[in-house]
């Protein structure tokens, strides 16, 4: 079964940006008026690193020096790091950060040019919480909006990255760099799910995943990939609304601008609604429209999945990861009207959870009732 992934978290040292000139510019500080030399230092934390300990802090203690500032000017992002955020960023994944960093973390990745693809960063500094607390965590979720399930996390360190993670349910991408990469687990939850080493390994780990968008402005809409979802509806569609164009491709074009229009003009019109749609692999292949009607209370509308890939439950995954976003939010309802012979949406309905509360279906955009339709809801107290 694909999971769906909607946040994709990075931590930011030795995941995002090569951290070794500044530990080396750390080290030479340390060592300054010591008989320690550099050589001595270096092996000495890769040799508590090999022993599943914090090699830096060990060997610092184990020759009794005192640690001094970080150099975060000697920081570099990674060769491969921008065209990986950018390819991420550009299949539809909001990008996050989950870091223990020193204040200053968001004009740091501004430096770097990173920033524009971060929609959430969590920093340690910042938020008065530091990894491995499961609160910071959590916090980021919060602030995304997104379920743990549905959340992946790339980060070089089994104890402060990949164990949280795998705790809450995240999906977890060991990236084999600095001086983690000596770590190995010592218990189950620090097993990551991948293993990579290099950034640019990410998109292809990540190709098998769905991913689920959730709009709210016309700006976000691919025209094309939304009609190829609705292809068959909108040829049923010209004989009502364009029963004398002869040309039947000149005809689907004009049902598919006005479909487009209503979406621009009326739905994402009213604060609150918003398009739903579930990809693989570039193709939109289905979606749904959430009208709010009121605060908790919405109506559901034009479920429909793609030609090419109904009758492989993708219809119940959008609902399912819908319905989970929204517990997040508190009480609410959800109501639809459901063909008594499009059975297929029905069972689909039943199974996310809806239940058939009137043999009348009722459209609540119009107030109008219709006997050939189910009323169906779905409720959910918090």
């Amino acid at each position: 079964m694909n999971d769906i992934i909607q946040w994709i978290f990075f931590d930011i040292g030795s995941t995002l940006v090569d951290e070794e000139a500044a530990y080396r510019h750390r080290i030479r500080d340390m060592i300054q008026n010591t008989p320690v030399t550099f050589d001595q230092f270096y092996e000495k934390r890769i040799q508590y690193a090999k022993a599943g300990y914090n090699g830096d802090q060990k060997a610092i203690e184990y020759f009794g020096l005192k640690k001094t500032p970080w150099h975060s000017e000697d920081e570099v992002p990674f060769e491969d790091c921008q065209r990986t955020l950018q390819a991420l960023y550009d299949r539809g994944y909001r990008l996050g950060i989950i870091a223990n960093q020193e204040p200053g973390a968001k004009q740091r990745l501004d430096d770097w040019g990173l920033g524009r693809f971060f929609s959430v960063i969590a920093s340690s500094a910042e938020m008065g919480i530091s990894k491995p607390d499961a609160e910071i965590f959590l916090r980021a979720l919060e602030m995304a909006g997104c379920r743990p399930e549905n959340a992946v996390m790339v980060g070089d360190r089994l104890d402060n990255d990949i164990c949280p993670a795998n705790k809450l349910g995240m999906m977890t991408i060991r990236i084999r760099k600095g001086l983690a990469v000596y770590m190995k687990p010592t218990c189950g939850t620090e097993i990551p799910d991948h293993t990579v080493d290099t950034l640019s390994d990410i998109p292809g780990i990540l190709s098998n995943c769905l991913i689920v968008h959730q709009i709210k402005a016309f700006e976000q809409i691919n025209g094309r990939k939304l009609m190829d979802i609705y292809a068959e509806g909108n040829y049923e569609n010209t004989d009502f609304f364009y029963p004398d164009m002869k040309d039947k491709e000149e005809a689907v074009h004009k049902v598919e601008a006005d479909f487009l229009e209503y979406i621009k003009k009326d739905f994402f019109k009213s604060d609150g609604n918003e398009y739903w749609i579930l990809e693989d692999n570039g193709v939109w292949i289905s979606a749904v429209r959430l009208y709010l009607l009121q605060k908790g209370q919405y109506y559901l509308e034009a479920l429909e999945t793609h030609p090419g890939f109904r009758r492989k439950g993708y219809a119940a995954k959008l609902l399912n990861t819908m319905i989970g976003q929204l517990k997040g939010m508190g009480s609410f309802s959800i109501c639809d009207c459901v063909s008594k012979k499009n059975e297929a949406s029905v069972r689909t309905h039943l199974k996310c959870g809806f239940q058939i509360v009137s043999e009348e279906g009722k459209d609540y955009l119009t107030g109008e009732t219709d006997s050939r339709d189910y009323g169906m809801r779905f409720e959910y107290e918090a």
